[in-house]
């Protein structure tokens, strides 16, 4: 009893100290800036007071420059990433494909640009502007021209005759189609690949993969299995150059802004106008690497792994990639006609489940009201409806027409070979092959072609009919047992409008992109206020420009409610993305309401 007497007092103490503590921290911070305080007065000036370059100096580095409304310093008539590309073309000169350099120095191309872009250093009148369009038209016809006959140049090495065929086969198609993807990627590495923009990009890459995978590996709710597999997406998940991702590089290697996840090759890339242009694409970055995540990921890999999928890519390798494509398909015959084959193929997908529990991806959904619940005759009905729909789709762009008669015809009445003839795949065989799992347009198409060659029909318009229809029952099943797997947050969009699901991926991609992005913060060896500059570059692509939205919140407000937009947008999205580890990083307070998930 006396040594409990003597114990009070220490207690006291203890608990007044803990109090003082409490107290200090409590009192800190209150003295903290508010977080959206300082993003909200950020993005208010982005757009009320400068007309241009905005330049936010770093203390550490050198400076952080982010282009506003993209007008290049020296270059006042050109955007900036326009001025870069030019440069870069001219600065990579001699690391271009010798036969493409040969076309373009025939027709003067570099001298030409210089003079381009040293015109557009000074005020233009309206004469003068008019001179500048027939410049930009010049230039891209002599570089269009240039990259056509290099083509034509290396198509004549592998077939000698492909210059004087009238009408080119399927197989030349395909050769021309893959010298044209490796010629630009020729060009991408000589433009680039040297870049000290693009070396900048590289680096960030790595450390945002680090930051990633340590972020997995302390993550407690993940369950092992799916952690596991997420460890390995992100470790072979591949930084490329634009043009290396087929379905993007036009624009991409020259002046777009954007940056793309490519979930076919588990590859990543930042295009040139925004690697050209933006100092830090650290958000972007960890937002895209996000995507190789998300659920919409996971029911394409399952749908792709399934019997069925392997079963429509067996039959697709036959239809139009064998020599024997013009022919009734053993795959359809075996597996989609044999009604037991079919019906055993959708067996596995059964046994499908969310990689994380269903309230984590219910918590990220809109507040909107969804119908908590679908029947087997809901779902009928949506499958039908987007078969139907593709049917129709098919029958106004004359798609069956083009899938069945081995000529086209031009408004002189000549005739041309039609290279779509019995070929559902196209001319891009690598893009159609990655991707065509993701389309019930692209899946429907290659069902009509298989149905129609194999159909016992007389004549080719019973033959449509047949093959119409029965392309059209064999997608009602598919969608029939594929389009539920999302179930509440299914991508599908005929789920979406008719409120069964809301699409979570890019929630999703902002959950654990912001979350990785503070990590990478975090980790930098900067300044704190260089910290907070960082994050108002990148936070600057969700500053609100004038508009009806920013005029009009609650009207915008009200709009949206029929929006089926899986981003989120404006003030929302920048609230969203301030997470508590963020707001840890940056050193300030929360002062809004915003719902928090958790896993």
């Amino acid at each position: 009893m006396q040594k409990l007497i003597y114990l009070i007092p220490i207690i006291f103490i203890i608990k007044y100290l803990f109090f003082i503590q409490l107290l200090q921290a409590n009192n800190e911070v209150e003295s903290l800036p508010g977080c959206s305080e300082k993003i909200e007065k950020f993005c208010n000036g982005l757009f009320a007071t400068h007309s241009g370059n905005l330049k936010i100096p770093l203390e550490s580095k050198k400076d952080v420059l982010f282009i506003k409304n993209g007008l290049d310093e020296n270059n006042k008539n050109l955007t900036s990433e326009v001025s870069t590309y030019a440069k870069a073309k001219i600065l990579s000169r001699d690391r271009l494909p010798s036969d493409l350099l040969k076309y373009l120095n025939e027709a003067d191309y570099f001298n030409k640009l210089k003079t381009y872009i040293e015109f557009n250093n000074s005020k233009l009148n309206a004469r003068e502007r008019i001179k500048l369009n027939d410049r930009v038209d010049e230039l891209t016809t002599i570089w269009n021209k240039s990259f056509e006959m290099t083509i034509l140049d290396r198509m004549e090495k592998i077939n000698p005759n492909f210059i004087d065929t009238e009408n080119p086969s399927i197989d030349d198609l395909y050769k021309q189609y893959d010298l044209s993807t490796d010629l630009e990627k020729e060009i991408d590495i000589a433009i680039w690949s040297k870049s000290d923009n693009w070396k900048r990009i590289e680096e960030t890459f790595f450390s945002i993969k680090e930051n990633f995978l340590s972020f997995i590996n302390e993550q407690a709710n993940i369950p092992k299995q799916v952690k596991e597999h997420w460890l390995t997406k992100i470790q072979t998940i591949k930084l490329e150059l634009p043009s290396f991702l087929s379905s993007f590089y036009k624009t991409c290697s020259s002046t777009m802004k954007n940056a793309f996840y490519y979930p076919q090759k588990n590859s990543f890339t930042v295009c040139a106008g925004y690697f050209n242009t933006s100092s830090n694409v650290g958000l972007i970055m960890a937002h895209e690497l996000a995507h190789s995540l998300d659920p919409n990921r996971d029911i394409e890999a399952a749908f792709a792994n399934s019997a069925i999928g392997n079963n429509l890519k067996l039959l697709a390798n036959e239809l139009c990639f064998s020599p024997n494509r013009n022919s009734c398909p053993n795959t359809w015959k075996e597996l989609f006609v044999n009604q037991l084959a079919f019906n055993k193929s959708f067996e596995d997908l059964k046994e499908w489940t969310p990689p994380l529990d269903i309230k984590f991806y219910r918590c990220l959904q809109d507040d909107k009201q969804l119908k908590e619940t679908f029947s087997v005759q809901d779902i009928m009905q949506i499958a039908t409806m987007e078969a139907r729909g593709n049917n129709s789709c098919f029958a106004d762009m004359d798609t069956f027409l083009y899938l069945t008669k081995p000529e086209i015809i031009r408004e002189n009445w000549k005739k041309d070979k039609n290279s779509m003839y019995l070929n559902p795949c196209g001319v891009d065989k690598n893009k159609f092959e990655e991707s065509f799992l993701q389309s019930s347009n692209s899946i429907q198409q290659l069902l009509f072609t298989s149905a129609f060659l194999c159909s016992s029909k007389g004549n080719d318009a019973d033959k449509i009919r047949d093959a119409g229809n029965e392309a059209f029952e064999k997608m009602s099943a598919i969608l029939n047992k594929t389009i539920p797997l999302g179930g509440l947050f299914s991508p599908n969009s005929y789920m979406n409008a008719n409120g069964f699901s809301l699409d979570v991926s890019e929630k999703f991609a902002d959950y654990f992109g912001s979350r990785v992005f503070a990590r990478y913060l975090d980790s930098s060896k900067i300044s704190q206020n260089d910290k907070l500059n960082i994050f108002k570059v990148e936070i600057s692509a969700f500053c609100d420009p004038p508009s009806l939205e920013a005029m009009y919140p609650d009207e915008s407000k009200a709009q949206k409610e029929f929006s089926l937009e899986p981003h989120s947008r404006g003030k929302q999205r920048r609230l969203e993305v301030l997470n508590p580890e963020l707001q840890k990083v940056l050193q300030c307070k929360k002062d809004f309401l915003m719902k928090e998930c958790s896993l």
